[in-house]
């Protein structure tokens, strides 16, 4: 799962504990419902205000929007970045050994 598909499941499940319709969320969140709808499926990548906006609209905060995906991501394992080695390492030279 990746961050926008761990927040919008986030949102969706504290917008349904407030018994929130989805137009409702929206108005509140001062968006188009589609693009809701969109944001719950994690269909899109968040920007910063979008979370405040996203947030205030279930009256949480955006570290309560985000918090435990970290944890989530130490789990799976698989959506952690890989970084290449430095671009100017060569086989064995010690670059290699600090890139690695």
């Amino acid at each position: 799962m990746n961050f926008a598909q761990y927040v919008g499941a986030r949102f969706r499940r504290f917008r349904v504990e407030k018994k929130l319709t989805q137009r409702v969320a929206a108005e509140r969140a001062r968006v188009f419902r589609p693009n809701l709808i969109r944001f719950e499926r994690g269909l899109v990548d968040p920007t910063g205000s979008t979370l405040v906006r996203f947030a205030g609209a279930v009256d949480v905060t955006v570290s309560e929007l985000v918090r435990g995906f970290e944890a989530q991501l130490s789990e799976e394992g698989s959506d952690r970045p890989v970084y290449p080695p430095h671009a100017g390492a060569r086989p064995g030279s010690p670059r290699e050994a600090e890139a690695s």
